[in-house]
């Protein structure tokens, strides 16, 4: 995007005039870095109409090495809709995120910009893109990099309730390919369109069979993950241990003497989840079957015994319930003999005559948001 002269000038005295000043020794030389930001300051208040004083302050707070800024974005798909909030400064849609903060990661930063603009509990799944904005948005004083996210909305909160769909048209979903006539948008879609952001697909299944455990964009793998206090369940089956699975199956009440032909037959027409410790040896394990639309049965689900009692057992039901195959599922069931509470927790009920539990939303579909 070109950019007016006098703009680039100013940016590059000023820059120039900060770095003098920041580790200049000599006070002459203080005194010329000085003049340098002043001739800069009223180069941007005459180039860009703007009040001589707003602008000379503003650049008097800028102190140190001058580095572009750091914002965070994220692009949250749900099949072909991207969830967009109002900018309150222009009135303008956008991603959500925001400037980086001191003392949170990137990805903490977004999560949390992410939940305070839109209501929805996300992950980021991995860095997309780097934006350098000045180079797409016209008369930007600052310059500053936008990290673009590709990320997914959790729909369990941590007390394993699902996450409400709470956004109206007037605060930010839409069809990003469809959005309504005269919608304004801001210029980090038209970054996410430079990254080549798309939704992921859906997994994909042929005759009941899950192809790949591992969702695609733009050609890469993107795994499944979540960590709690050390531990990671993941759907990579690459790290599970079968031995240790068929190990445990076969002494276990609901599968007593299953050969391992079977675990692994049965694992390779499911949807596998690991529970792994600090260490990252293999602490659970958990599969489902399910047609990533509108059902999920929850198999063969166990945490080994040393590490029991310690809450991972919802700790791995949560993360295998909230994972995109079985987001806004209407039906999930699953079969215990000793494990009722735990489930009652997540929202299963007992289901008379037989040790089947499920959860059954029969509503779903007339809720905002969910219905075509």
């Amino acid at each position: 995007m070109d950019e007016p002269s006098w703009l680039r000038w100013a940016r590059e005295a000023q820059a120039i005039a900060q770095a003098g000043l920041a580790y200049g020794q000599n006070e002459y030389d203080l005194e010329r870095y000085r003049k340098l930001r002043a001739l800069a300051a009223e180069m941007m208040a005459v180039g860009s109409a703007t009040d001589l004083r707003a602008v000379e302050n503003l650049f008097a707070e800028e102190t140190g090495y001058p580095t572009p800024k750091l914002t965070v974005r994220g692009a949250v798909f749900r099949d072909d809709r991207i969830l967009m909030v109002r900018e309150e400064a222009d009135g303008k849609w956008t991603p959500p995120g925001g400037w980086a903060d001191v003392n949170e990661s990137a990805a903490e930063c977004l999560v949390r910009e992410i939940k305070e603009e839109s209501g929805y509990d996300a992950r980021v799944v991995k860095l997309a893109a780097v934006f350098d904005r000045h180079k797409h948005v016209r008369n930007l004083t600052s310059p500053y990099y936008s990290l673009l996210c590709l990320c997914d909305v959790v729909h369990l909160r941590v007390d394993g309730r699902r996450t409400t769909d709470r956004l109206r048209d007037d605060r930010g979903r839409f069809l990003q390919r469809e959005r309504p006539a005269g919608t304004l948008v801001n210029s980090h879609v038209a970054g996410m369109g430079h990254a080549g952001l798309r939704p992921p697909p859906r997994p994909q299944f042929a005759g009941g069979l899950r192809l790949s455990q591992s969702r695609r964009t733009q050609g890469a793998a993107l795994t499944y993950r979540i960590e709690r206090d050390g531990f990671v369940v993941s759907d990579d089956r690459a790290g599970i241990d079968i031995d240790l699975v068929h190990g445990v199956l076969k002494d276990a009440y609901w599968s007593r003497g299953v050969p391992r032909e079977v675990v692994e037959r049965a694992m390779h027409g499911s949807l596998c989840f690991g529970l792994y410790g600090p260490g990252g040896s293999q602490a659970g394990f958990g599969r489902s079957i399910t047609d990533a639309a509108t059902f999920a049965y929850f198999s063969d689900v166990f945490v080994v015994e040393a590490l029991r009692d310690r809450g991972l057992g919802r700790f791995l039901l949560e993360a295998m319930m909230a994972h995109p195959a079985h987001r806004d599922l209407r039906h999930m069931l699953l079969a215990t003999d000793d494990a009722h509470g735990l489930y009652a927790r997540l929202g299963f009920q007992p289901v008379p005559g037989g040790p089947y539990m499920n959860r059954l939303d029969l509503t779903i579909y007339q809720r905002e948001g969910n219905g075509s």
